[in-house]
C-alpha cells in the first residue's frame, strides 16, 4: 500500500495549527528556527484554497534568457471552516476571553505566527501538507435571521 500512488485527491480533513512560541538561533547565530507548541485541531474544515506568490524574472545576456530568477514569496489563501474556535481566536488572533466568556478584540492585538497542517484524502493514500510559518487576518463576521430553513454560515481566515 505504501508504494501505491494517488491518481486523484478529494476531501479536506485533519486541519491543525501549531503556534510558534519562540525563535531560536543556531550556534553561528545566522539561522532562526521556530519552536512550536503542540498542534491543536481546527474542527469543521470546509475548504482550503492557497495560491503561490512570486514570479520568475528573466535576466538577459548574449541575446538570450541567460538566467531565471525565481521569486518565491510563499503562499496566500483562504481556509474556510464552520466556526473559528475560541482557542484559535485567543492563541493566534490575539483576542482576549473575558470573565463573562466574551471574546474581546482590541485594535492593538498582536497576531501570532503558526504552522498549518492539513490532509487531503487520495484514492490510494493520504496527502499531508504543512505550511510552517503562517499568519492569519481577522475573519469577516456574517449572519442572518433564520427563516423557513436554516443555512449554515461559515468563517474564512
Amino acid at each position: 500500500m505504501a508504494n501505491k500512488k494517488n491518481k486523484v485527491k478529494f476531501g479536506l480533513t485533519n486541519v491543525h495549527y501549531a503556534k510558534i512560541n519562540d525563535w531560536v538561533t543556531d550556534a553561528s547565530g545566522a539561522n532562526l528556527t521556530p519552536v512550536y507548541v503542540d498542534p491543536v485541531r481546527l474542527p469543521g474544515a470546509v475548504s482550503i484554497s492557497i495560491d503561490a506568490n512570486g514570479e520568475n524574472e528573466n535576466f538577459y545576456a548574449d541575446d538570450i534568457v541567460y538566467y531565471v530568477i525565481s521569486n518565491n514569496s510563499g503562499y496566500e489563501g483562504d481556509l474556510e471552516i464552520a466556526l473559528i474556535p475560541t482557542d484559535f481566536s485567543t492563541d493566534i488572533l490575539g483576542e482576549i476571553l473575558d470573565s463573562n466568556g466574551v471574546l474581546v478584540e482590541r485594535n492593538d492585538d498582536e497576531v501570532s505566527q503558526f504552522a498549518l497542517l492539513f490532509e487531503f484524502t487520495g484514492d490510494k493514500r493520504k496527502i499531508r501538507h504543512v505550511l510552517y510559518c503562517c499568519s492569519a487576518s481577522r475573519p469577516a463576521t456574517e449572519g442572518q435571521t433564520t427563516e423557513d430553513s436554516k443555512e449554515v454560515k461559515t468563517e474564512t481566515i
